[in-house]
C-alpha cells in the first residue's frame, strides 16, 4: 500500500477530482490529477505577467468583430473561468476593448484574497494601468452600485463565474449541474445582468492556442442565463477536467452528488496524506474520502 504526502491543496483537489470524475468511467482520475498538478505549474508562468504576444490560432464562436460591434452599442459582462490559459484570454478582451474605447474603464471584479494577490503582481498591475482597468472587490457592499454606474455608461465588466464570491449571504443561490455533482452558485450577477438588461458573453480557451466564445445571452429567467453560462463551460470541463485551476476548493460548493451502486466491496489500493494541519488528514483514494488520521499506538 503506497502512502504519499501532499499539501493541503493537492490532497483536496484530490479528493474532489476523485469524486467527481469517478461515477463517468472513461477517466482515470489519478491520472487527471496528475496532469492539473502539471498545468497548475504550466499556469502559475502565466502570472509573471501579459504576454507579449498572444499565439491564439483560432477564435471560435462570437467572433471579435462581433463583440467590437456589441461594445460599440452597449455594454456587457464578459464572464471567464479560471481554466487554461484565462490570464491571457482576459487580456486579449482587455486589449480588444482598450482599442476601441480607450477612455473608459473596464472593471474586473475579483474577490478579497485575489485583489491583495494581484497588487504584487507589478506586471500585471502595470498592464491594468494601461488598460484603464480597475479591480473591484465582490464582497464589498458598494460593489452593486459601482458595476450598474458602468454598465449603465456602456462599459465592460468581467467576472470568473466559478469565483463564487460576494456581498453576505445568498439567500436565494442558484443550483446547476457541474460534472457529476451539482454545485451552488451565488445569483447575484445574473440578477444584475437582468435588472439592468445586460448581456453576458461566455469565453475560454478551449484547447491550446484556442479561443471559444458564446453568444451573448440575455434572458429574463436567471436560472436559464446561469445555465446557459455553466453549460458553455462545463462542455470543455468534460473535455479536459484537468486544465480547471480550482478543483482544490471544489468541495465547499457541492451540494449534491450521484449514488453509485456495488460500492461495498471496494478496496482501499493507495492512502495519501497531508500534514499541513492537524491531526494529520489521510485520503483512500478509490472514493477520495478523507479522514481524520488515528495512531493505534498511542
Amino acid at each position: 500500500m503506497e502512502n504519499r504526502i501532499l499539501s493541503l491543496d493537492y490532497f483536496l483537489a484530490l479528493s474532489n477530482i476523485i469524486k467527481e470524475l469517478r461515477f463517468l468511467g472513461y477517466y482515470e482520475p489519478i491520472n487527471v490529477w496528475k496532469e492539473y498538478c502539471r498545468k497548475i505549474e504550466e499556469q502559475e508562468k502565466h502570472r509573471i505577467g501579459p504576454a507579449q504576444s498572444l499565439n491564439f490560432e483560432k477564435f471560435l464562436g462570437f467572433s471579435l468583430s462581433d463583440i467590437r460591434m456589441l461594445y460599440s452599442n452597449k455594454g456587457f459582462a464578459l464572464v471567464l473561468y479560471h481554466y487554461g490559459a484565462h490570464r491571457h484570454v482576459a487580456q486579449l478582451f482587455i486589449e480588444e476593448m482598450h482599442k476601441l474605447k480607450a477612455d473608459k474603464d473596464i472593471l474586473l471584479i475579483v474577490d478579497s484574497e485575489s485583489y491583495s494577490t494581484e497588487k504584487n503582481l507589478k506586471l500585471w498591475g502595470d498592464f491594468y494601468e494601461e488598460m484603464r482597468v480597475k479591480m473591484v472587490i465582490a464582497e464589498r457592499p458598494e460593489v452593486g452600485l459601482q458595476m450598474a454606474k458602468h454598465v449603465k455608461n456602456g462599459g465592460v465588466i468581467i467576472v470568473y463565474l466559478d469565483g463564487l464570491t460576494g456581498v453576505g449571504d445568498d439567500l436565494h443561490p442558484i443550483l446547476l449541474p457541474f460534472i457529476s455533482s451539482t454545485i451552488e452558485v451565488r445569483s447575484g450577477l445574473f440578477r444584475f445582468l437582468n435588472k439592468f438588461n445586460i448581456p453576458a458573453i461566455g469565453a475560454i480557451e478551449s484547447n491550446d492556442a484556442e479561443i471559444t466564445v458564446s453568444r451573448p445571452i440575455l434572458s429574463k429567467d436567471i436560472n436559464f442565463t446561469a445555465s446557459s453560462l455553466m453549460s458553455f463551460f462545463r462542455v470543455h470541463l468534460i473535455n479536459n477536467p484537468a486544465k480547471w485551476r480550482l478543483w482544490y476548493r471544489h468541495h465547499k460548493f457541492i451540494k449534491d452528488t450521484p449514488n453509485i451502486l456495488g460500492e461495498d466491496n471496494y478496496k482501499a489500493n493507495a492512502i495519501w496524506s497531508c500534514n499541513e494541519v492537524k491531526p494529520t488528514l489521510i485520503l483512500e483514494e478509490e472514493k477520495g474520502d478523507i479522514y481524520e488520521y488515528m495512531d493505534e499506538n498511542k
